[in-house]
């Protein structure tokens, strides 16, 4: 994207994809991102409530603002569909960080492994 600007911060991760989406229907492009430093661990974890940045090209900038203004007088609000789309979201980030877990676990393991081999194969010459 050239020209890229701050449309505004969002309070969580659906807000922000509720308002790129938005955008992106009007043809505007948008994206989102987490400005913590701990932006990969908060993916792996599943912490979709951390304050989210929407850009927008900056030529668009004036649309967005308009289209966002109209978006809040929409009152868009969590419903019981966004809290069970939001629960499913965590429930599965829980099941990857799991599968993650395992796997590194299986990794270090299967290193601990080859270095025992490694070390008796050394002593045995």
């Amino acid at each position: 994207m050239n020209n890229e600007v701050l449309l505004c911060r969002a309070d969580g991760q659906i807000e922000a994809e509720i308002i790129v989406d938005v955008l992106k229907n009007n043809g505007i492009y948008a994206y989102y991102k987490n400005n913590s430093p701990l932006q990969v661990m908060e993916y792996v974890a599943g912490d979709i409530s951390q304050e989210q940045l929407v850009f927008v090209n900056g030529d668009d900038l004036t649309k967005a603002q308009e289209i966002l203004e109209e978006l809040k007088k929409s009152d868009f609000q969590y419903d019981e569909n966004d809290a069970l789309a939001e629960a499913e979201y965590k429930e599965d980030a829980t099941r990857r960080r799991k599968r993650i877990n395992r796997a590194v676990a299986e990794i270090a393991a299967g290193l601990i492994v080859a270095a025992a081999c490694i070390a008796w194969m050394m002593l045995t010459k």
